[in-house]
Order: C-alpha cells, then sequence, then structure tokens
C-alpha cells in the first residue's frame, strides 16, 4: 500500500472520515485531516504515531472526542 493508511491498519484503527486539501503555502503537497477511533492513552495508539511519522513531515493532534 502507498499513502498514509497503512499505520491505520497495522494497528487496526478505525478510519471514520478522511478528507485532503492542496497545502497553500506549499505547491503540490497536500494537507490531510483525519478522523479515527482511538484514545490518546493508548499504547497501539501511540506506536501507530510513532509509525505514522515515516510518511509525513508534521502531525498535529487537534483533539480527542
Amino acid at each position: 500500500k502507498i499513502g498514509v493508511t497503512p499505520p491505520f491498519d497495522n494497528y487496526d484503527l478505525n478510519l471514520t472520515k478522511i478528507e485532503s486539501m492542496p497545502n497553500l503555502n506549499n505547491p503540490f503537497n497536500y494537507l490531510f485531516c483525519i478522523d479515527f477511533e482511538w484514545s490518546l492513552w493508548s499504547e497501539k495508539v501511540k506506536r501507530m504515531f510513532k509509525e505514522l511519522e515515516f510518511f509525513t513531515e508534521n502531525i498535529k493532534i487537534l483533539g480527542e472526542y
């Protein structure tokens, strides 16, 4: 697989929403907003974020609900 979803697949996390939009500050790059079912305190989520660093330059957590 190519893209950002392998870490979610590897840890069996349920993606509920994914959106992409052009990065206006950096042509030909995109920003992704992703919702998934998780708990910030989950060890598998912490490992997934560590693996996700390979696929992205920046990760920002907007919140947990």
